[in-house]
């Protein structure tokens, strides 16, 4: 989510319209890539609508699966602990011009099977 004042307007005056869909090619959409990918194909603009709010608020969530490799130490297993570090960021953009956060240090996990061999 980011936010561009250029879009903004007021709802009251455009019919109490608080949100639009957008297709992501008529907006500016911030290259944002898995810099340690393992997969050669970098586009990242599927195909679909933004969701752009009046005050400017833009969420944009393209159907997208990133694949990274991460080295694994199972000397301990089952009582070792890994850490997966995945790198984004913007091939075209400074520090000043895009600046990524992070919502949750949880991440998002409604789509992971549990396994019997470890916890996530």
């Amino acid at each position: 989510m980011w936010n561009d004042y250029s879009l903004r307007w007021k709802p009251e005056e455009f019919g109490n319209i608080q949100t639009l869909r957008i297709p992501n090619t008529q907006i500016w959409i911030p290259d944002i890539f898995l810099y340690n990918s393992i997969d050669d194909k970098f586009d990242t603009r599927a195909k679909v609508n933004a969701v752009v709010q009046y005050d400017g608020n833009i969420l944009y969530v393209p159907p997208i699966l990133f694949k990274s490799i991460c080295p694994f130490d199972i000397a301990l297993f089952p009582f070792d602990t890994q850490y997966c570090t995945l790198k984004f960021g913007t091939w075209t953009y400074d520090d000043a011009g895009v600046n990524l956060t992070v919502e949750s240090s949880k991440g998002q996990l409604d789509a992971y099977v549990k396994s019997a061999e470890w916890d996530l």
